[in-house]
């Protein structure tokens, strides 16, 4: 995998990584944990948004397909942290 492919891999997984923070966010009762969990989710936000910063000095444009199958994956995982709980976000 070049280069290219692997930043644009990168930039839509960050959105999945988020997805799911938000759905393991949401699975747990305690304040403090939820609060922490969104910072890192915040974090990730932040490393897409670099990440895209950083793509178009390099003319580098999204990838349809990696932000399609992503945005997908973050949203199975998202969902299922409210039906399976704890286990989906830990592994």
């Amino acid at each position: 995998m070049e280069l290219n492919q692997l930043i644009r891999l990168a930039y839509s997984a960050e959105r999945a990584a988020a997805f799911a923070y938000q759905g393991h966010a949401g699975s747990v009762s305690n304040v403090t944990e939820k609060e922490e969990i969104k910072k890192i989710e915040n974090q990730e936000w932040e490393h897409r948004s670099n990440l895209l910063r950083f793509m178009s000095k390099l003319s580098i444009k999204p990838s349809i397909w990696y932000e399609m199958k992503f945005y997908i994956i973050g949203k199975v995982i998202c969902f299922s942290c409210y039906v399976i709980g704890w286990f989906m976000p830990m592994y």
